[in-house]
């Protein structure tokens, strides 16, 4: 699905947006460079990628998510920037794209015990298998859950939060197509973060975006 074949645009809640579920949460490097913004510094590397798969289990709305993104930060402000993204509800596509500019695809998402199928458009994406280790959930801990998007030519800086125990876990990747970007390993180490309490507030204008993308900007 390319970004001309959206559904029917549907209202969304207005934010914040509230929910309880479940999160898995891995890196790994791409074979290749990422673009970044060049209003915004790849962490990491420009080739660093996150791995996220989240159920949002109940709350202000109900549904999967994977997201494939970089690490970025602008001035002291550090998140996610969505390389990829898809969702299986038309509201939270809506609603990602109107309110923070996270540029949200429609997928289907069949889960068959720890494993889930993603497809989009007729394509078959992605396959994970996520397993927990074998250890127990620390304590709850706060967590920041922020992200960068881009409303017209602004960045757009959202200040989630997430509150969630945490444990290792891992993530086997049994299927991974283009328009994925390619990575370099098919098990990965991860953490799940389980009774995950998540608010999504009103999105941060921090400036305008002026210039083309590049790879990360090279320092000394």
């Amino acid at each position: 699905m390319t970004h001309l074949d959206l559904p029917p645009e549907v209202p969304c809640p207005p934010p914040p947006w509230r929910a309880t579920g479940r999160m898995w949460l891995a890196t790994t490097e791409c074979t290749h460079e990422i673009a970044i913004p060049s209003d915004l510094d790849a962490v990491g590397g420009a080739r660093r990628l996150v791995i996220g798969l989240v159920r949002y289990e109940e709350g202000t709305l109900r549904y999967d998510e994977l997201v494939v993104g970089s690490v970025v930060r602008s001035g002291r402000r550090i998140g996610v920037l969505a390389q990829h993204i898809w969702v299986d509800d038309p509201a939270s596509l809506w609603g990602g794209r109107r309110l923070w500019g996270i540029p949200k695809q429609l997928a289907s998402f069949e889960w068959d015990g720890p494993a889930v199928h993603v497809n989009s458009g007729g394509s078959h994406l992605a396959e994970l298998v996520v397993r927990p280790a074998a250890s127990r959930l620390l304590p709850p801990l706060p967590l920041p859950a922020t992200g960068f998007g881009q409303l017209g030519d602004h960045r757009v800086f959202l200040p989630g939060r997430m509150r969630a125990r945490l444990a290792p876990a891992t993530i086997e990747i049994g299927h991974w197509s283009p328009p994925l970007p390619p990575i370099t390993g098919t098990r990965l180490r991860a953490l799940v973060a389980m009774r995950c309490r998540f608010t999504f507030p009103a999105g941060r204008v921090l400036g305008p975006v002026n210039t083309p993308d590049r790879s990360s900007r090279k320092r000394p």
